[in-house]
Formats: structure tokens, sequence, C-alpha cells
């Protein structure tokens, strides 16, 4: 085994590993800021059914939105 073949061999499996890196990050952005929007829009709902039932005024529902980050 040459050198030139062992120096190919680590660049190959540094980047199949950069690649694995990204693939997991991505996938656990996607699936941890799905959660994030799921409970944002859930307290949505229901400050719109508060704000509905008159318990809240509309100036709450716009702090409790900026809140949210919705």
């Amino acid at each position: 085994m040459d050198v030139a073949t062992l120096l190919i061999g680590t660049v190959v499996f540094f980047r199949a590993v950069a690649v694995l890196f990204v693939a997991v990050s991505w996938m656990a952005r996607a699936v941890f800021g799905l959660r994030r929007r799921l409970k944002a829009e859930l307290g949505l709902e229901a400050l719109e059914r508060r704000l509905a039932r008159g318990e809240i005024t509309q100036e709450e529902i716009e702090q409790a939105r900026r809140a949210l980050g919705a």
C-alpha cells in the first residue's frame, strides 16, 4: 500500500463522516424544529380560544404571540 492510496482512503473516510454529520444534523433540526412549530401553533390556538371567550384582550394576545415567536 503506497502513501497516495492511504491519503485517498483517509480523505474519502473523512468526507463520508462529514456527510453523515451533516445528514444527522439536518434530520435533528427538522424533527426538533417541527416540534417547536407545533408547540407555537398549539399555543396560538389556545390564545385565540381565550380571546374568543373574552378571557384576554387583543393586546395580551399580541404580547403572547411575540413571546412565542409567531
